[in-house]
C-alpha cells in the first residue's frame, strides 16, 4: 500500500498502479497456495 500510495503521489500512470496491484495480489495468492506465512 505504501508503494502504491507513493506512486500516486509521484503522479505515475494509474494503469501502472493497477498493474502493481495485480502483481502484488498474485504474489499474495502464490504465497497462500504454497502455504508460506
Amino acid at each position: 500500500t505504501t508503494i502504491i500510495n507513493g506512486a500516486i503521489e509521484s503522479g505515475i500512470n494509474p494503469e501502472y498502479i493497477s498493474f502493481l496491484r495485480s502483481v502484488k495480489h498474485n504474489i499474495y495468492n502464490g504465497t497462500e497456495i504454497n502455504g508460506i506465512s
